[in-house]
């Protein structure tokens, strides 16, 4: 089974064990160059991206700037905007107070006006009611004249002395005519 070697084969296995340790060594220098030339690849990538993130940022902030100015001056013309459609709102609310005052007024002076136009056709409508009843009487003293009744002439001409100024002037000869006639002198 187990053999045992004699001590001349056991100084050849003592070179095979140094030959083993240098594939070892190389084997650890090519790691360990391997390792070195990941680390100059990752740093290199790393710096590449970081100039390719400087770059991006750079542009993200021109970017920004440009839209935050093109922001700022939407802003201030929607503000001017506003500013103006304010002082136009003022100027019309000030606008539609003087009219409402104006129209406040005119509704007075309206007002007055025809409470003056219907007094005035009252005093005429008066004044033509006033002439009727005149001719009214006139016309019943001629009819009792022409009757020969004395006294409802009287009485007709009595009625329309207070109210001749009212006749026209053809009428108010008639009626002087008749008062000469029937009504006694005082």
């Amino acid at each position: 089974m187990l053999k045992r070697r004699d001590s001349g084969s056991a100084e050849p296995e003592k070179p095979e064990n140094t030959e083993k340790k240098k594939p070892s060594y190389s084997v650890s220098i090519y790691i360990v160059i391997l390792f070195v030339v990941v680390l100059v690849l990752i740093m290199l990538s790393y710096f590449v991206q970081q100039s390719r993130s400087s770059k991006t940022i750079s542009d993200m902030t021109e970017q920004h700037d440009r839209f935050s100015s093109q922001a700022l001056q939407n802003i201030e013309e929607l503000q001017n905007q506003n500013l103006a459609l304010i002082e136009e709102i003022e100027q019309r609310d000030d606008r539609i107070d003087e009219l409402e005052a104006e129209l406040e007024k005119t509704k007075i002076n309206w007002g007055k006006s025809v409470k003056a136009v219907e007094d005035a056709m009252q005093v005429d409508y008066n004044r033509l009611l006033q002439r009727y009843q005149a001719v009214e009487y006139l016309l019943t003293a001629e009819t009792a004249a022409t009757a020969g009744d004395r006294d409802a002439v009287e009485e007709a001409l009595l009625s329309l002395e207070p109210l001749a100024g009212n006749l026209d002037p053809q009428f108010r000869e008639e009626y002087q005519r008749l008062a000469d006639k029937f009504l006694p002198e005082e």
